[in-house]
């Protein structure tokens, strides 16, 4: 009889400044054991490779007509800059507020990530990850200020609950950092650099646009540039 343990090692290819979508290759060590001499049992050690997890939506930011939804004024920009996804709002004129940018495209249960870094801003301003976003004012979000809390919540019409959050979660004040956020079914999950830091059941739309933001503080102006933007089926 042969058994067979396997060992997932995960390994993120180095971005691609190309049209090329960045992409993630899985390897597994197969470890073959038997209780038998045989000669064509399979070599002990052998590596094999899977192929890439499958990606549902991907963008690097490399290229500035990639859909999605730039705008600009005095007080709220979003935009391509450096192969980046530039987001901005001053809280100052506009507290709270957190613009989100979003492209149009619509999902069901997903994972998403991100890698985001803040340019300015001060501790209480949030990096944002939406989901299920049917308008505007209509989605579920998750988030994480440069305090360390993190939070789950939801917005209907004009009116924001939060459901769950968290304190004291380890994070990098000007490095980047990357977000993931698990819609799956009615439960909602927060990760910061690869910890799991929240999760609480949600009620809201079962699908919907995704996207991400930055803001959300009461004063000065917030400016976070997002990359490496990853939708993952939530199955």
């Amino acid at each position: 009889m042969i058994l067979f343990h396997f060992d997932w090692v995960p390994y993120q290819l180095p971005k691609m400044r190309s049209n090329n979508l960045p992409g993630y290759m899985v390897f597994i060590l197969l470890t073959a054991c038997s209780t038998a001499d045989n000669k064509d049992q399979p070599s002990a050690n052998m590596v094999i490779t899977t192929p890439t997890p499958l990606v549902l939506f991907a963008d690097d930011f490399s290229d500035p007509s990639s859909g999605w939804n730039i705008f600009k004024s005095d007080d709220v920009i979003r935009e391509y800059v450096d192969d980046e996804f530039r987001t901005f709002v001053d809280n100052a004129k506009n507290k709270y507020r957190y613009p989100i940018a979003s492209i149009d495209r619509t999902f069901g249960d997903v994972r998403l990530m991100v890698d985001f870094r803040r340019v300015s801003g001060i501790d209480a301003t949030r990096a944002h990850l939406v989901c299920r976003y049917a308008a505007e004012r209509n989605y579920v979000f998750g988030s994480i200020d440069f305090q360390g809390e993190a939070q789950i919540g939801t917005r209907l019409d004009d009116m924001q609950e939060i459901v769950a959050n968290a304190q004291d979660v380890e994070i990098t004040p000007h490095d980047m950092n990357t977000m993931r956020l698990d819609c799956i079914g009615d439960t909602i999950s927060l990760y910061i650099n690869g910890d799991l830091v929240v999760s609480s059941p949600v009620e809201a739309e079962a699908e919907g646009a995704v996207g991400f933001a930055a803001g959300g503080a009461t004063d000065g102006p917030t400016d976070i540039r997002f990359d490496n933007f990853i939708v993952y089926p939530g199955d």
